[in-house]
């Protein structure tokens, strides 16, 4: 393996980690709500409930969505999306049409599929 090939992976594990710390910051920042402990400004709680609403105009626009079964929730432009759809498809379409949002960041499926599919 030569010298730019040793340097090119290096340097795609460092980005690698990056991103996992930036994931893992933003779910802990989700489970902070969850306790009580909401650290966001006025402007960043507006912002997340403008992203919920558009969000879910587009999922409903966009894909198989059945009310009350899939459940959007927004911290710091990180979209998390739980419920249960009917199979892995749907899933990849709502999380395709929630990354598509702008402002959006990152999306996280907490989705189950139905049983049998």
């Amino acid at each position: 393996m030569g010298f730019k090939s040793v340097v090119m992976l290096l340097s795609l594990v460092v980005i690698f980690v990056a991103g996992c710390q930036s994931s893992t910051a933003n779910l802990r920042n989700v489970d902070e709500v969850q306790l009580g402990r909401d650290k966001r400004s006025p402007a960043e709680e507006s912002a997340d409930k403008k992203l919920i609403e558009s969000v879910t105009a587009a999922l409903r626009a966009e894909t198989d969505w059945v009310e009350g079964k899939v459940d959007v929730d927004v911290y710091r432009r990180v979209v998390t999306l739980a419920g249960q759809v009917a199979n892995q498809n749907v899933e990849r379409r709502m999380v395709k049409s929630a990354n598509g949002i702008a402002g959006v960041t990152v999306v996280v499926s907490r989705l189950k599929f139905a049983s049998g599919n």
